[in-house]
């Protein structure tokens, strides 16, 4: 049997502390904060998570190419908590990616 868990709902986005260094044309932020999803009102399988991530980015404000970056969970909760530890590469790489893009249109702005 096959069922898809759709936790598509944003509860809510936290940013505990975050650092922003400039010098020149590099950039440098590292922040600590909590994201929370749930499933959809009609889940078959209704329940969240919230994970605490750490995220460090490098970035040249001149090219807006992002140099370094890391996305790393460090804890997880809720009903899916443990979908989320066993996800934790896809899940930074996705939003390692979601993070570039929002460099990227702050640069072209």
């Amino acid at each position: 049997m096959k069922v898809e868990l759709g936790i598509d709902k944003l509860d809510f986005v936290k940013i505990d502390t975050i650092e922003i260094k400039v010098d020149g044309d590099l950039a440098e932020a590292s922040a600590l904060g909590t994201l929370a999803c749930k499933t959809s009102d009609d889940a078959p399988l209704k329940g969240g998570f919230s994970a605490k991530a750490r995220i460090h980015l490098q970035a040249n404000l001149a090219t807006c190419i992002m140099n370094a970056s890391s996305i790393d969970i460090i804890e997880a909760k809720g009903e899916f908590g443990d979908v989320v530890t066993t996800f934790e590469p896809e899940i930074s790489a996705a939003l390692r990616k979601g993070v570039e893009k929002a460099l990227k249109k702050l640069c072209a702005s």
